[in-house]
């Protein structure tokens, strides 16, 4: 059998006392240290007596709310819609926006060189021509038949002629159409040349004329003299008789 272990440090139960009660040496012993009390309350405000519960105390109500973000700009410059102003509907300023200027159409189309079968026929044949009495008009220039001639010696017609193509719808507030002034004289440069040629003549400057000629129409438009050809005359049969 195995000893036991000396019980001299175990104080035994008193005479006369209570069975389950512990020895006064547990009862005095101190207790565990599990931990310090909470902070002091005294910073935080409580509820008052006979506040309603489930009621912030009143530093909670007045507390600032978070920056989350400065407002929208400023709609001073927009106009905004009246009241009682139908929803969906634009304001006015929308409505009355001017669309951009992109200029008027051509007097004639690009392929009806048939209005003018007489320049349809010349600048088939002498497209140097056409150009010519174009430029005349436009630079009074006499040399255009002559710088259209050169250019084409050196394929380069296509560039002079786009270029008073430009020169000309930028006087006269032409748009660009059909095609760009460029591919117009570089696939159709006849029908370019005729197409611009009807467009001076019905601007009141007929090119077949020449710078002088347009100039002596107008100065006689002016002075409310405008020059006719005599009637054709007949001879009648007693003429015929007599000689």
């Amino acid at each position: 059998m195995g000893r036991s272990e000396s019980t001299t440090e175990i104080e035994p139960p008193s005479p006369g006392q209570q069975m389950g009660s512990y020895p006064q040496s547990y009862q005095t012993a101190q207790s565990l240290e599990i931990g310090r009390p909470w902070e002091s309350t005294a910073e935080i405000e409580t509820s008052n007596p006979g506040q309603q519960m489930g009621s912030y105390p009143t530093s909670f109500q007045t507390a600032q709310p978070p920056q989350i973000g400065r407002p929208w700009e400023s709609t001073a410059g927009i106009e905004t819609p009246n009241a009682g102003q139908q929803m969906g509907y634009y304001p006015q300023s929308f409505q009355t926006a001017q669309p951009p200027q992109i200029g008027r159409p051509w007097a004639t189309e690009l392929f009806d060189c048939h209005e003018d079968p007489t320049n349809a026929v010349m600048t088939a044949l002498f497209p140097c021509v056409t150009f010519g009495q174009i430029a005349e008009v436009m630079d009074a220039c006499p040399f255009g038949t002559v710088v259209y001639m050169l250019t084409s010696a050196v394929c380069m017609e296509w560039f002079i002629g786009s270029t008073y193509r430009t020169r000309l719808r930028n006087r006269y507030g032409v748009v660009e159409a059909p095609f760009h002034d460029i591919i117009s004289h570089c696939f159709c440069p006849y029908c370019s040349l005729c197409q611009e040629f009807r467009e001076l003549k019905k601007q009141g400057l007929n090119p077949a004329l020449g710078f002088k000629g347009i100039l002596a129409e107008q100065q006689a438009k002016q002075n409310g003299k405008i020059y006719k050809p005599p009637p054709a005359q007949a001879m009648s049969m007693t003429a015929k008789a007599a000689s």
